[in-house]
């Protein structure tokens, strides 16, 4: 039943004492709702409920629930004024005919005990809360037999601090990675926010809003060819409360037509480890970071920290600890922030450093290969995990100058040159410590700093 709807006119109106008696229920629902509406929130409930039939039904729209009977809605009603004693209303409107009444006000509190819908609980958090309601009585014989109630549950959770922001960016990785790893391209626009932002770090490319991004995806997906055996493998993806992390091996063969500067031949089969930082707002996100290293897509791999190429390894209070380090070049608080048997792998190279002494060869050699002068450093632009602690994306950008300590004997940087490199740590975390490091850059952004490369312009 629609109470608005089901309001009618009578076309054949009485005498003037049948008018009388109708205007008279008027007044008098008016008066009830001014009763019940000053009864509210007060210690007794007992001269509320005797305006309520027997067998009332009260819908609360948000939730769905329906509750049947006085006793049942004695309970609830006991239940919500406990749970926030102090809370004070406001009338803001306030209408009556002869079946029906309207009552809307404003009502705002602090949650101090929990709240029990059937469908729902509110544990309490101490929020303050303030939102507006608005209930449609039905009144027969004097008595009111039922009841719908309209409030906005979003805006109570967000009041109340109980949104769960980290399911929703979960529900968003889990559309994401079917989308994205699908090559579903109009679903992939349908998650992209209308003033998103992607950037290729190696490059320092940008495109900006739905109209970019969408021309830079058809321009990928049209420089690359998938099979059965060759496409996006995912190898890692978390979540912080509004960031997201996937990291992936892009499997695929070059097409006849490149559209992408530097391509390999026609017919290379490549795989290129990549890694994605995004900002999700709304169900949408509006900020990625994509990490990749050119000269492994084509084909030319090159070493940083050693000579020679080595085996290939398979490709909240820590975070503060990394970044603590990290930002100090402190190598031995590093060192021991990793498992015995920990992994820092480069992906730009292939090279892979295991354990403590090779780990700490490698930040020793790092740190006397640069030299942090005038405000240069490690500054970190990006750093979350996800809510079980395994995972941690530790995203900065390295400023610094060369020294003569370079560690390779080849593709050796002039001592002097100052670079400004984009860098992504991709951390597995066992038992609070570090059990791998993926570590993504642009190796090509570092050798050739001068060099403006280019991939999708």
């Amino acid at each position: 039943m629609n109470p608005l709807t089901d309001v009618k006119t009578n076309p054949n109106p009485g005498p003037e004492s049948n008018l009388k008696a109708r205007m008279q229920r008027i007044e008098d629902n008016l008066q009830m709702m001014h009763a019940y509406f000053d009864m509210l929130f007060t210690k007794d409930l007992n001269p509320m409920l005797d305006m309520f039939d027997q067998d009332i039904e009260w819908l609360i729209v948000p939730t769905g629930d329906t509750i049947k009977g006085k006793d049942e809605i004695v309970k609830l009603a006991a239940n919500y004024w406990a749970a926030s004693p102090g809370r004070v209303k406001t009338l803001v409107n306030l209408f009556a005919s002869e079946e029906y009444a309207s009552l809307e006000y404003r009502t705002a509190g602090m949650l101090t005990n929990q709240a029990d819908f059937p469908s729902i609980k509110f544990e309490p958090t101490g929020k303050r809360y303030d939102f507006l309601c608005s209930f449609v009585f039905h009144i027969k014989n004097g008595k009111i037999d039922r009841v719908h109630e309209y409030f906005d549950m979003e805006t109570v959770k967000r009041q109340l601090g109980t949104v769960d922001t980290q399911h929703d960016t979960e529900s968003f990785a889990q559309k994401f990675k079917k989308i994205y790893l699908g090559d579903d391209l109009d679903g992939f626009m349908q998650l992209v926010d209308k003033d998103a932002v992607w950037s290729f770090m190696a490059t320092g490319e940008k495109f900006s809003g739905v109209d970019q991004i969408r021309m830079l995806a058809e321009k990928a997906m049209a420089g690359r060819i998938h099979t059965q055996d060759l496409h996006m493998e995912l190898t890692n993806m978390f979540c912080g409360e509004e960031q997201m992390c996937i990291e992936y091996l892009h499997r695929a063969i070059m097409p006849e037509k490149a559209t992408l500067a530097g391509a390999p031949p026609a017919g290379t089969e490549i795989a290129v480890p990549i890694c994605l930082t995004m900002h999700i707002k709304n169900g949408k996100f509006d900020k990625v970071d994509e990490y990749l290293d050119l000269a492994t897509m084509s084909g030319v791999k090159q070493h940083l920290f050693s000579d020679a190429k080595p085996n290939p390894v398979p490709g909240i209070d820590l975070a503060q600890a990394v970044t603590a380090a990290m930002t100090s070049d402190d190598v031995e608080s590093m060192v021991n922030l990793f498992a015995p048997d920990g992994e820092w792998a480069i992906m730009a190279t292939g090279e892979s450093f295991r354990g403590h002494d090779q780990i700490r060869q490698l930040a020793t050699r790092s740190v006397a290969a640069r030299d942090h002068t005038d405000g240069l450093g490690i500054k970190p632009t990006n750093v979350f995990t996800n809510a079980e602690g395994t995972k941690l994306c530790w995203e900065y950008v390295h400023t610094g100058v060369v020294t003569d300590k370079w560690p390779a004997s080849s593709h050796k940087v002039a001592p002097g040159t100052k670079f400004d490199l984009p860098i992504i740590l991709m951390c597995d975390i066992r038992q609070g410590k570090l059990v791998k490091i993926r570590e993504y850059f642009d190796l090509l952004t570092l050798l050739e700093p001068d060099t403006p490369h280019r991939l999708y312009s």
